[in-house]
Protein backbone atom coordinates (compact mmCIF):
# COMPACT_ATOMS: atom_id res chain seq x y z
CA UNK A 1 0.00 0.00 0.00
CA UNK A 2 1.47 3.30 -1.01
CA UNK A 3 0.56 6.63 0.50
CA UNK A 4 0.88 10.23 -0.43
CA UNK A 5 1.81 12.66 2.25
CA UNK A 6 0.60 16.22 1.92
CA UNK A 7 2.09 18.99 3.96
CA UNK A 8 -0.08 21.99 4.58
CA UNK A 9 1.19 24.96 6.48
CA UNK A 10 2.30 28.52 6.46
CA UNK A 11 5.82 29.22 5.26
CA UNK A 12 5.70 32.99 5.71
CA UNK A 13 4.49 33.91 2.23
CA UNK A 14 5.10 33.13 -1.39
CA UNK A 15 8.70 32.33 -2.27
CA UNK A 16 8.77 35.11 -4.89
CA UNK A 17 7.18 37.73 -2.59
CA UNK A 18 9.34 40.84 -2.20
CA UNK A 19 11.20 41.41 1.06
CA UNK A 20 9.49 44.01 3.26
CA UNK A 21 10.98 46.68 5.54
CA UNK A 22 9.52 48.66 8.44
CA UNK A 23 10.32 52.36 7.98
CA UNK A 24 9.62 55.72 9.60
CA UNK A 25 9.09 58.92 7.62
CA UNK A 26 8.93 62.58 8.48
CA UNK A 27 7.91 65.34 6.07
CA UNK A 28 8.68 69.04 6.24
CA UNK A 29 7.51 71.99 4.17
CA UNK A 30 10.02 74.83 4.08
CA UNK A 31 11.76 73.35 7.13
CA UNK A 32 8.66 72.95 9.31
CA UNK A 33 6.77 69.68 9.98
CA UNK A 34 3.82 69.32 7.63
CA UNK A 35 0.36 69.20 9.21
CA UNK A 36 0.07 65.57 8.23
CA UNK A 37 -3.64 64.74 8.25
CA UNK A 38 -4.75 63.92 4.72
CA UNK A 39 -1.21 63.32 3.42
CA UNK A 40 0.32 60.00 2.40
CA UNK A 41 3.90 59.17 1.46
CA UNK A 42 3.76 56.51 -1.26
CA UNK A 43 6.71 54.13 -1.71
CA UNK A 44 6.76 52.73 -5.29
CA UNK A 45 9.27 49.86 -5.54
CA UNK A 46 11.55 49.78 -8.58
CA UNK A 47 11.19 46.01 -8.82
CA UNK A 48 8.41 43.63 -7.79
CA UNK A 49 5.73 44.75 -5.40
CA UNK A 50 2.80 47.11 -5.12
CA UNK A 51 3.02 50.75 -4.04
CA UNK A 52 2.79 51.10 -0.25
CA UNK A 53 1.26 54.28 1.21
CA UNK A 54 2.15 55.56 4.68
CA UNK A 55 -0.40 57.93 6.21
CA UNK A 56 1.10 60.84 8.10
CA UNK A 57 0.00 61.86 11.59
CA UNK A 58 -0.69 65.45 12.64
CA UNK A 59 3.02 65.99 13.42
CA UNK A 60 4.13 65.05 9.89
CA UNK A 61 5.49 61.62 10.78
CA UNK A 62 4.39 58.10 9.95
CA UNK A 63 5.42 54.46 10.15
CA UNK A 64 4.70 51.61 7.81
CA UNK A 65 5.90 48.54 5.97
CA UNK A 66 7.17 48.94 2.42
CA UNK A 67 8.99 46.84 -0.16
CA UNK A 68 12.69 46.74 0.72
CA UNK A 69 15.16 48.23 -1.74
CA UNK A 70 14.96 51.15 -4.12
CA UNK A 71 11.67 53.06 -4.14
CA UNK A 72 10.44 56.19 -5.86
CA UNK A 73 8.60 58.45 -3.43
CA UNK A 74 5.61 60.68 -4.09
CA UNK A 75 3.15 62.45 -1.85
CA UNK A 76 -0.61 62.26 -2.11
CA UNK A 77 -2.60 65.11 -0.57
CA UNK A 78 -6.29 64.26 -0.18
CA UNK A 79 -8.84 66.71 -1.54
CA UNK A 80 -10.21 67.27 1.98
CA UNK A 81 -6.85 68.23 3.52
CA UNK A 82 -7.30 71.85 4.55
CA UNK A 83 -5.05 72.64 7.47
CA UNK A 84 -1.81 74.29 6.47
CA UNK A 85 1.61 73.84 7.99
CA UNK A 86 1.86 76.24 10.94
CA UNK A 87 3.27 79.64 10.02
CA UNK A 88 3.19 78.97 6.29
CA UNK A 89 1.08 80.58 3.58
CA UNK A 90 -0.51 78.07 1.23
CA UNK A 91 -2.89 78.39 -1.66
CA UNK A 92 -6.40 76.98 -1.59
CA UNK A 93 -5.47 74.56 -4.39
CA UNK A 94 -2.46 73.30 -2.39
CA UNK A 95 -3.37 73.74 1.28
CA UNK A 96 -0.42 71.71 2.57
CA UNK A 97 2.23 73.61 0.61
CA UNK A 98 3.60 70.43 -1.00
CA UNK A 99 5.52 71.27 -4.18
CA UNK A 100 3.79 69.86 -7.26
CA UNK A 101 7.08 68.21 -8.29
CA UNK A 102 6.68 65.81 -5.33
CA UNK A 103 3.09 64.77 -6.04
CA UNK A 104 3.34 62.84 -9.31
CA UNK A 105 5.06 59.85 -10.82
CA UNK A 106 7.99 62.09 -11.82
CA UNK A 107 8.84 63.00 -8.22
CA UNK A 108 12.62 63.32 -7.74
CA UNK A 109 12.43 61.70 -4.28
CA UNK A 110 13.85 58.22 -3.76
CA UNK A 111 14.55 55.95 -0.80
CA UNK A 112 16.56 52.77 -0.32
CA UNK A 113 14.20 51.09 2.14
CA UNK A 114 15.84 48.91 4.77
CA UNK A 115 14.28 47.54 7.92
CA UNK A 116 14.39 50.19 10.67
CA UNK A 117 15.31 53.06 8.32
CA UNK A 118 14.13 56.64 8.89
CA UNK A 119 13.56 59.00 5.98
CA UNK A 120 13.17 62.78 6.10
CA UNK A 121 11.63 64.49 3.08
CA UNK A 122 11.54 68.25 2.42
CA UNK A 123 8.67 68.91 0.03
CA UNK A 124 8.09 72.66 0.02
CA UNK A 125 7.41 74.35 -3.31
CA UNK A 126 10.88 75.90 -3.27
CA UNK A 127 12.72 72.67 -2.39
CA UNK A 128 15.48 71.72 -4.78
CA UNK A 129 15.06 68.25 -6.29
CA UNK A 130 17.05 65.56 -4.48
CA UNK A 131 20.05 64.24 -6.41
Amino acid sequence: MSGVMLSVGCSGGAPDAPKMASVTVSVTVDGKPIAGEGVQVVFQPSGKGAPQPIALKADGTGKGTVVAGNNKIRLVVSAGAHSATPGQAHSESNPKGVGKQFQGDDSPLTADAKDGATFKFEVGGAAAPAK
